[in-house]
Parts: C-alpha cells; structure tokens; sequence
C-alpha cells in the first residue's frame, strides 16, 4: 500500500495523473479533414541528385531524369556563347522506355536567365524556334543507351544565348528520362556540339502544380486513422499542412502529438503553426485555405521529431485558452528541406489540456520515491 500510495503521489507530483485523466484525445476517423498548401501554384520539377539536368550534357551514359514527367525538360546557356541551332539529336537513356520523349518545343532568347532551378521557366521572353512529334523516324531509340536519329530543326528567328527544351509528352510514364542532349549549328547533325558539360542548365516545368498535392493512398485522412503505419504525404513540402474539424464539436486544444512516418526523415516537420476557426469551412481540398474563413492564429514553434521512423513525437504544449470548431496546422520548415520532396508524418492528435513530458529530475524523484518505499516494504 505504501509502494503504491508512493507511487501515485510522485506522479501527481509530476503533473501526470491528473493532467493524462483529464486529457481528452479530440481527433478521430470521423473527423473532416482536407489537405492545404499556403504557398501559390508551383513547378512541379523535382529531380535525384545523381540525374540533375547537367547529366543531359556531360557526353557520358548517365541521364537526365524529372519527376514531373511531360512538360519537363530544361534550360541551358551554351559557353560558347550566341548561337543558331539547326538541328538535335537525343539519345536514350539506360532503362525503362516508357519515360522516353514522345515530342519536344525548343524556344530560344536573348535574355538573361533569371528564372530559377526546378522552376516554370517563364521569367525570361522565349521565341518558338520549332516542335513536333518524334514519330515517322525521328523516336527516341527503343535501344537503351542508343545515340537517336538527326532531328532537323526549322528555325527562321536566329540565333540565340540561351534555349529551353521542353518535352510535351512521354511513353506513357509519368516520369521523363533522357540520356543525352546535343544541338548543332548544321542542318545534319554533323559538326562540333553546341552543348559542352559545364554549361549552365537548369531543370524546368511548364505545368502548374496544385498548392497542394497528395498521392491517393497518403492522404490526410491518413493522419487520423489510427494508424502508425499509414501516413500523410504532401509534395507542397513547406507551408503545407491540414484543415481538420472534429466531429465531437468545439473543443479547446492544449496539446498535440505528431508520429513519424516510415522513411525519408528529412521530410519530417521541424516547426508548426496552428489557426483556430468557428466559420463553416469552405476551403476546398489541396487549396491555400482561401474559402473566407477567418482564422486565428493560436501559437507557432519548432518541434523536434525522432529520427526513429514510426515513432512517436514529443507533446507540444498550445497556448490556446479557447475552443474552436475547425482548426488549421501548417508546417513552415522541415527537417532538410534541399533533401526532402514532400512533407510527411503518420499521425497527429490535438488534446484538450497540457501534458508536460516527465523531466529528467522528475524520473529521478519518481525512480527515489518508489525505491523508497519498496525498501520500506521489505522491512515490513
């Protein structure tokens, strides 16, 4: 009795008993839940580092590959300086012929390049020099790693500084590859490369991606399931996040937990934000949270997660002191962003009061208080 009467005071003396009884877990599986993004409308270039676009022009049996797929390609800025190219060849990568070009649209300018790596690649004044599709003789070889035909080129408006290649469509992939890029000043592909390694290139996307974007089985419902092996993916990466409404009603929020997903952990969340709203929602799913809601923001911080994967992250305490109907999480930071391509966690639960983590003094009296009264026990 004394054991445990000890045992119980030490941990009223550390805040435990009676802020776990009164804690009030507020998300569930029937809750409403959308996904968000407050950044605007981006590209969707994304590219492995050991495939950047500057492997299109190195002269090796590496390639170039974008996971944005068609409408990828890139911009590059011979060192040779203004030039007219009159004619391409492409050159196949090693694998997987799906990801192959199916047409191209090459623009030329004058202007310096300002538009910025992975991006839309429209901040610049491009002219068409010529496009169409690689049918009829002119495919992408089916051979892999296999130099490609002489693909003549129209161009009429001239010479230029710097050109973007883009690749409207791929073999059915929702990636695109291409081993080897070279542009030539002849009609037939005969005569020294444009293109030489080094140049500056930079990967592009002419497709707006959504401010939000999920794959369909890591979706925000994921967050809520129950389920530390499931997760919620966001290729929005920073600022994107999650509006949810409890389906119990108003509730006060003191407290959140976040679990870590499966892999990759610089997608892990490194600092948050959370809004409160009683305004119906009416923000659409994958939207900037632009419906009309009025939101409050209620408090904002750092958290750090596990590198442990499927882990449970430490409580946060909220300074918020009033209940709310909906509320909104976002993510500013992650853990690497220049590593990560998304945002990403398994599960996340808001409580209605704080739950301070035991400190270590307070393990320590905790670990004195039992041991004493075991001794004692042992006495008799």
């Amino acid at each position: 009795m004394r054991v445990a009467s000890a045992f119980l005071a030490a941990l009223a003396g550390l805040g435990l008993v009676a802020q776990q009884a009164m804690a009030v877990a507020i998300l569930s599986p029937a809750d409403t839940i959308i996904g968000v993004d407050f950044d605007g409308p981006h590209s969707k270039s994304s590219y492995p580092g050991g495939e950047n676009p500057g492997f299109a022009i190195d002269g090796t049996a590496s390639k170039y590959l974008n996971f944005a797929g068609s409408n990828s390609g890139f911009i590059v800025t011979p060192s040779i300086g203004s030039s007219t190219v009159q004619s391409m060849v492409l050159t196949s990568a090693n694998d997987d012929a799906t990801r192959d070009p199916t047409s191209f649209q090459l623009f030329g300018t004058n202007d310096p390049i300002v538009s910025l790596d992975n991006s839309l690649g429209i901040d610049e004044s491009w002219t068409p020099i010529d496009g169409f599709d690689l049918t009829g003789g002119f495919e992408v070889p089916a051979a892999r790693n296999t130099v490609g035909p002489v693909i003549p080129l129209t161009n009429a408006a001239g010479a230029f500084t710097s050109y973007k290649l883009l690749f409207p469509t791929v073999g059915g992939s929702n990636l695109m590859q291409i081993g080897e890029v070279d542009f030539f000043a002849s009609t037939d592909g005969t005569g020294s490369d444009l293109l030489t390694p080094g140049d500056p290139i930079l990967a592009i996307d002419a497709d707006l991606a959504p401010d939000s974007e999920y794959p369909g089985a890591e979706s925000p419902a994921k967050l809520i399931d129950g389920d530390g092996g499931s997760k919620y993916l966001n290729f929005g990466k920073e600022n994107a996040g999650f509006i949810v409404t409890p389906a119990m009603g108003a509730e006060v929020v003191k407290t959140f937990r976040l679990t870590t997903a499966n892999d990759a952990e610089a997608r892990d969340p490194s600092s948050w934000q959370l809004y409160g709203t009683n305004d119906p929602i009416q923000s659409l799913d994958n939207s900037q949270a632009d419906g009309g809601e009025v939101w409050t923001l209620l408090d904002e911080g750092a958290v750090a997660l596990p590198t442990d994967r499927n882990a449970l992250g430490p409580f946060v305490k909220v300074d918020n002191d009033s209940a709310y109907a909906s509320y909104m999480m976002v993510f500013p930071t992650l853990r690497d962003v220049d590593g990560a391509n998304s945002l990403q966690f398994s599960e996340v639960q808001f409580f209605s009061t704080s739950i301070p983590e035991p400190t270590t003094a307070g393990l320590a009296l905790l670990a004195s208080i039992c041991g004493m009264g075991i001794l004692r026990g042992r006495r008799g």
